[in-house]
C-alpha cells in the first residue's frame, strides 16, 4: 500500500512541476522569447517530441523540470544579450514576468483547488456537524440529572429547530436563563 502512496506523491509532484513550468513557458512565449526545450523530469529524456518548434521531453528522474529559453545557456563566443528572441535580449520587465509566472501559476492553482474542495464539501467536518445525537454528557451536569444520555436526539431548543452543535455553543454564549430542549430518547440495545 505504501508503494501506491509514493507513486501518487510522485505523480502529484510531477503535475505541480508541470503547471509551474507551463507558467514560465506561457509567459516566455507571450513576451516573444523563443523556447527551445520544455522538460518534465531531469536527466536523459525517456521520450521527446517536437511541437511548434519546441522540444518537449520527459526525463527519467521524475523530480524537477525546466524550460530552456534561447540565450540562457550562454553559448561560446556569443553575448547572451544579442541572441535573437533570447531571454537576455528582452527587457528586464519581461524577464521578471517570466521568472514570476511559474510560482504565480502554482499559487493560483492552489487557490482554485482549495476553493473547489471547499465548495464541494471537502473540508474536514466533525461528527457533531452531521448529527442531532448527543455525544458525551457530563454525569454531574443538569442535563444528565434530567435523564439526557449519550445517543439521545436534540430536535429543538426554545422553539427553534436544532441544526447542529453550533446552535448549542451560541446558545451557551448568549442565553443566561434556562433553555427548553425538545428531544427524543433513544434506547440503545446493548
Amino acid at each position: 500500500m505504501s508503494f501506491i502512496y509514493v507513486l501518487g506523491a510522485i505523480i502529484a509532484l510531477s503535475f505541480l512541476i508541470f503547471i509551474h513550468e507551463l507558467g514560465h513557458y506561457w509567459m516566455a512565449r507571450r513576451t516573444g522569447m523563443r523556447v527551445e526545450t520544455f522538460s518534465i523530469g531531469m536527466g536523459r529524456a525517456i521520450v521527446s517530441w517536437m511541437y511548434q518548434g519546441v522540444k518537449w521531453q520527459i526525463g527519467w528522474l521524475p523530480f524537477g523540470g525546466f524550460v530552456k529559453i534561447a540565450g540562457m545557456d550562454g553559448e561560446k563566443d556569443q553575448d547572451p544579450y544579442t541572441v535573437k528572441e533570447g531571454f537576455f535580449g528582452k527587457s528586464p520587465w519581461d524577464r521578471i514576468k517570466v521568472a514570476i509566472a511559474g510560482p504565480f501559476v502554482n499559487i493560483l492553482f492552489a487557490l482554485l483547488a482549495f476553493a473547489l474542495l471547499w465548495a464541494v464539501g471537502g473540508r474536514l467536518k466533525s461528527f457533531s456537524e452531521f448529527t442531532i445525537k448527543t455525544g458525551w454528557i457530563d454525569p454531574v451536569s443538569e442535563l444528565y440529572q434530567q435523564g439526557v444520555r449519550p445517543g439521545d436526539e436534540v430536535l429543538a431548543y426554545d422553539g427553534k429547530p436544532y441544526q447542529g452543535i453550533n446552535d448549542l455553543v451560541y446558545l451557551g454564549l448568549t442565553q443566561s436563563g434556562p433553555v427548553e430542549l425538545i428531544g427524543a430518547k433513544v434506547d440503545e440495545i446493548t
